[in-house]
């Protein structure tokens, strides 16, 4: 039972990480040990993914608000109408969960920062 619980873990740990579940050798295992030493490994690589993706995310918000700050030196009136010029250009339709996607921000980040 616990090499199956064990299993399972990894499993959703891997999807979390990786976007996919895992395939192959480490879940045809039957040794404790070794689902146990690719759970530890992917603890790591966990830490390093979360990491870099919150390096990805502040770079884009430094990306973002520049252009905002663009768009508003070329003519709009302020952060909102530079925001409508942005969901026009991006063919969004003013959703604001599509843009931050498109433009890997975090979720939420367009409301919050209008707050």
């Amino acid at each position: 039972m616990k090499l199956e619980s064990l299993k399972s873990m990894f499993s959703d740990m891997h999807k979390e990480v990786h976007g996919f579940r895992p395939r192959g050798f480490i879940m045809s295992s039957t040794s404790v040990e070794e689902v146990q030493a690719e759970i530890d490994s992917l603890l790591v690589e966990s830490v390093r993914v979360a990491a870099e993706e919150d390096r990805q995310q502040t770079e884009a918000v430094a990306q973002f608000e520049a252009h905002i700050a663009s768009l508003i030196e070329m003519g709009a009136d302020n952060r909102e109408a530079a925001l409508r010029w942005i969901h026009d250009a991006e063919d969004t339709n003013g959703d604001a969960r599509y843009l931050e996607h498109a433009w890997g921000l975090p979720y939420h980040y367009i409301a919050c920062a209008a707050a």
